[in-house]
């Protein structure tokens, strides 16, 4: 399939297969593995993915607000939906109307949503949110406690499971230890049957960590912060575009905005379609590289918002046109949104979620879709384009 697109991503079905596969040997049968995937699935495409891994059978999904979970819902999303972050006031209708299940941290937040389910005569299930070392959601010690009792006693709302957050489980191994041991502490006060405080960097680190839910963000795409894990994940997302100039620079010539670069011996200098208006972040600029032809080549100057210069005096017959690797592998070699992010000083999640609507999806490989297009959909925010390639025709992969 010829794509006519000046830069697009393609996402591998075949790869989040072999990701839920590994992930769900790794957790054991006694837990349950939920699908984070909030921010349009960490860029990959909300509806897409979500229609993928429930035909795949994960256990449920997490989102970060009740307009994602209702965006499932409206697609026909039928498994349990976790909302992440707090509530606005405005926000429990759609809560209650999806069927959402949301964290809540605080007696007010509880009576809120108790008020209306009880107009609507509808049960809603909770999650209670523990700070055991985040600082972001939930409270601590005797506060803790004091708006527990209180909540325990609501009509209408039903406690079915305690909820936490590991801060720094890919880097402080004692800290997230204490973390766990403090969150097994209140689960053990409070009797919930359910609980769930694990990140994909906890699980990689310590399976156990999963308790009964394992919330599976990064490593469902294909990332690991731990060597010893990346090598058995698939990454999801590739990310592509094209060369569209190329000219020959002689020394001395300055290249792009501000002449951060000047060629010293004379340089084969390539204009590719994709800059920081795409997401490619800027921070690259004279740092990253790309590959064409399974080669590096290095960028020259700074990026503009829609274009980047590369050098590609080393590769012989490029043609306009010619396709370049931005993320995913070329002819042996490889760039993960992991090497991006540590050359431009940020994290693999940022490059993921910070590449633009405006780009292409191209679906390979993906047994839940079975047209030929699929036009723009509302995942949070509109997709520019939404294509699929029927590469292979298996099921389950």
């Amino acid at each position: 399939m010829s794509l006519p697109f000046r830069s697009w991503v393609e996402i591998d079905g075949r790869a989040l297969r072999s990701n839920v596969r590994f992930l769900r040997k790794l957790l054991g049968k006694e837990r349950k593995l939920v699908a984070v995937v909030k921010s349009d699935a960490y860029g990959h495409g909300l509806i897409p993915v979500a229609s993928e891994l429930e035909r795949i059978g994960v256990d449920g999904f997490a989102v970060a607000d009740p307009q994602e979970g209702k965006t499932l819902r409206e697609h026909e999303i039928q498994l349990p939906i976790l909302v992440l972050g707090p509530c606005l006031k405005e926000e429990w209708e759609e809560v209650i109307e999806a069927r959402l299940c949301p964290v809540i941290s605080t007696f007010q937040e509880a009576q809120e949503l108790a008020v209306l389910a009880q107009q609507r005569k509808q049960l809603v299930h909770v999650h209670l949110a523990i700070d055991t070392g985040m600082g972001r959601e939930g409270l601590s010690g005797e506060a803790f406690f004091r708006e527990w009792e209180k909540i325990r006693k609501l009509s209408w709302i039903r406690v079915a499971g305690l909820f936490s957050h590991f801060a720094s489980s890919d880097s402080d191994p004692e800290a997230t230890r204490h973390q766990w041991e403090t969150f097994l502490m209140y689960r053990k006060k409070l009797g919930l049957p359910l609980g769930h405080i694990a990140n994909s960097a906890a699980i990689g680190s310590n399976p156990a960590y999963g308790q009964d839910w394992a919330r599976v963000g990064l490593a469902l795409y294909g990332l690991s912060p731990f060597p010893s894990l990346q090598s058995r994940l698939r990454p999801v997302l590739s990310w592509k575009a094209r060369i569209s100039l190329f000219r020959w620079m002689p020394p001395g010539s300055p290249i792009s905005y501000g002449g951060s670069y000047v060629v010293t011996c004379g340089e084969r200098i390539a204009t590719v379609t994709v800059g920081y208006g795409d997401g490619y972040p800027r921070a690259l600029s004279n740092r990253a590289y790309v590959l064409v032809k399974g080669k590096r080549c290095p960028i020259r100057g700074r990026i503009t918002m829609d274009e980047l210069l590369i050098d590609i005096s080393h590769i012989r017959s490029v043609r306009r046109g010619e396709v370049v690797t931005l993320l995913g592998k070329s002819q042996g070699e490889a760039i993960l949104a992991s090497d991006l992010a540590e050359m431009a000083g940020t994290i693999p999640y940022e490059i993921l979620t910070g590449i633009s609507l405006r780009i292409p999806r191209v679906y390979r490989n993906f047994s839940s879709l079975t047209c030929e297009f699929l036009p723009p959909m509302n995942s949070g925010a509109s997709l520019s384009g939404c294509v699929l390639e029927r590469v292979s025709k298996e099921r389950g992969g």
